[in-house]
């Protein structure tokens, strides 16, 4: 149940309240979803009906941004690499 909520009244977390940087409080500890991956996408995808285009979009921005700083990453950290030596 959503903090707030009561048992006579209780309201629900949804599908729109799990995207990237939302809060979830469940039983007093706080949750803040801060990546996902491919599966996630694809889920989201496959039952479009029970989400947001607006989310499914966030997401795949959030993955291409996380693809791209990867490579940059595996560019300048590049294990056994070629490394140029000048001598003179």
């Amino acid at each position: 149940m959503k903090p707030g909520s009561t048992l006579d009244n209780p309201i629900y977390y949804g599908p729109i309240d799990f995207s990237i940087n939302s809060k979830i409080d469940i039983f007093g500890t706080r949750f803040i979803i801060t990546d996902a991956d491919e599966y996630v996408l694809k889920f989201l995808e496959a039952n479009r009906d029970q989400f947001s285009d607006e989310l499914i979009n966030g997401l795949h921005e959030h993955l291409n941004n996380k693809e791209n700083q990867t490579i940059i990453k595996q560019q300048f950290y590049h294990k056994g690499g070629n490394v140029d030596f000048k001598r003179e």
